[in-house]
């Protein structure tokens, strides 16, 4: 349970709002605490409760910028700039849809002709396993497509969103949620598997897997890894070949 205010970190500066629907707006805080969110001379209330909150703004027809505050009791507790509504897209998958823009063949012109301030990549950070007790705070933030962040953004998704916005001529957010080589069952909840007969099998293989394992001993080899690969970098930073 949380004690303290916190907006969640894709309502950050820049942030892309989906057009003409409702759009739920989610943080953390002490329980009991009263919210008044306002977008665009709109403002909707909610309260705290078990160390979270939610709220729902209003449909809004694409456009922008907007600023969208959170106060409590008179007190502004968070402001964001630049907000816009238009399309937001869901960028999922392995490998290929984690691809770079720097890593395709035609990098060097895609980045230098990255003009399109009103198409933007939100990418979620990594997270192996989630606590359900505990709130993990996200520590990233929405990214325009500009020479200097586009070399970062998903290839497949930049494009497509090239592709959308020059259709639809509204503001495209990108939302990239992607990680190599898992499988589709490790973005799915244990709960919702269960309710799913067919797919008991990934539950079961897991747990076998995971039946006698060591945390202590794989806390040692982790720490070695990582001590590795930080050794790695070191050297290579200061000019040592690849053998």
């Amino acid at each position: 349970m949380s004690n303290r205010f916190q907006l969640h970190a894709i309502f950050s500066e820049g942030v892309i709002l989906q057009r003409n629907q409702e759009n739920p707006v989610w943080g953390t805080g002490p329980d009991g605490m009263q919210l008044t969110l306002e977008c665009q001379g709109q403002q909707v209330q909610t309260v705290c409760a078990e160390g979270k909150w939610q709220a729902m703004l209003p449909a809004s027809e694409a456009g922008g910028p907007h600023i969208l505050t959170v106060s409590s009791e008179g007190q502004q507790l968070a402001t964001v700039q630049d907000v816009y509504f238009g399309d937001v897209w869901l960028a999922g998958g392995q490998s290929n849809m984690e691809w770079k823009v720097r890593d395709t063949s035609h990098a060097e012109t895609d980045i230098a002709e990255a003009n399109f301030p009103l198409i933007r990549h939100f990418e979620v950070p990594r997270l192996e396993w989630e606590d359900s007790s505990e709130v993990t705070p996200m520590i990233a933030t929405w990214k325009k497509a500009a020479p200097e962040n586009v070399p970062d953004f998903s290839a497949v998704a930049y494009h497509f969103a090239q592709h959308i916005q020059a259709s639809e001529g509204v503001p495209i957010g990108i939302i990239g949620c992607y990680w190599g080589g898992t499988s589709a069952s490790s973005w799915v909840s244990e709960a919702t598997i269960n309710q799913q007969p067919e797919l008991q099998v990934y539950i079961d293989s897991f747990q076998e897997q995971v039946k006698d394992f060591d945390w202590d001993a794989f806390a040692i080899i982790r720490q070695a890894y990582d001590q590795s690969t930080a050794d790695y970098e070191l050297r290579k930073a200061a000019g040592a070949s690849d053998e």
